[in-house]
């Protein structure tokens, strides 16, 4: 998919409001952090943020010390949340309705803040689909794209968890690292560091790949009851390189347990496919 695509949806919409924007770039990282940041109510400037150097990781298999993260049990999550989004030279808010399913499914709709919507798509174990509903184009890429762009080997659950908060590699035994007073959890060669006290939801993750200059880090704070699960109500994530970062913020407006019963997705006729290469 184009890296401009959603930005220029969105800013079709916006003009034909009276309102015009830039570029944005990355439709996978805006899809991606818009699920996953506090909503702001003034524009803020891209800050500094340390880095850690995951190359200096040890990267070995260890038997020593416990892990007591949590991690909620769930089957079925939806939820509605207004995002804003900031490159260095580009900002944009849009709202965003998700649809999840454990293991199975990620349905999302984009639409501009107008309440129009722009977008609509599904991500599944192996696929990422999506709908560009002004100009008529399919999009269909496998699940690698993720990990292309983001630096990291993260797939459908791997999203679903930074989403509610879960540490993001479930199958993984994260412990204590002594260098950050963190969690660290290691499957080579992605690094997944998780600051929070034990059995609570964290206040921050950061997800790195040994050789790769890319990072992701998600902040998160204060809580919201979605039933039987508890999540953050907002979540601040900042993803790129040392030269090129990006940052989005979610406030979750609405957030729920309860069974989902359709994913509606299909692709009319007259839409043109647009496929990875």
């Amino acid at each position: 998919m184009p890296q401009n695509c959603l930005l220029e949806i969105l800013n079709y919409t916006t003009w034909h409001l009276a309102t015009k924007t830039k570029t944005m770039r990355g439709v996978f990282i805006i899809i991606f952090m818009a699920l996953v940041l506090p909503a702001c109510k003034s524009k803020k400037h891209l800050g500094k943020t340390s880095r850690r150097n995951v190359d200096s990781l040890v990267f070995v298999h260890s038997e020593n010390g416990k892990d007591s993260l949590l991690r909620q049990k769930w089957q079925y999550f939806s939820g509605r949340m207004a995002v804003d989004y900031y490159s260095k030279d580009e900002e944009q808010s849009f709202n965003l309705a998700l649809r999840m399913r454990k293991d199975s499914i990620i349905w999302f709709s984009v639409s501009a803040v107008a309440g129009i919507q722009v977008m609509k798509g599904v991500i599944t174990n192996d696929s990422i689909r999506a709908l560009d509903l002004f100009n008529k184009r399919y999009y269909a890429y496998g699940i690698s794209t993720l990990g292309k762009k983001f630096g990291a080997d993260i797939g459908l659950r791997e999203l679903q968890n930074i989403f509610l908060g879960n540490p993001i590699f479930d199958t993984l035994v994260y412990r204590k690292d002594p260098e950050s007073a963190g969690w660290l959890g290691i499957n080579q060669p992605v690094a997944n560091i998780i600051f929070c006290k034990d059995f609570k939801l964290p206040d921050s993750t950061l997800l790195a790949q040994k050789g790769s200059d890319r990072q992701l880090m998600a902040k998160y704070s204060n809580t919201l009851s979605a039933g039987s699960l508890t999540i953050a109500q907002f979540i601040d994530l900042l993803a790129g390189s040392a030269s090129n970062s990006v940052r989005m913020q979610i406030e979750f407006k609405t957030a729920s347990d309860a069974f989902i019963t359709s994913y509606p997705f299909n692709v009319p006729p007259g839409y043109d496919k647009i496929s990875e290469e």
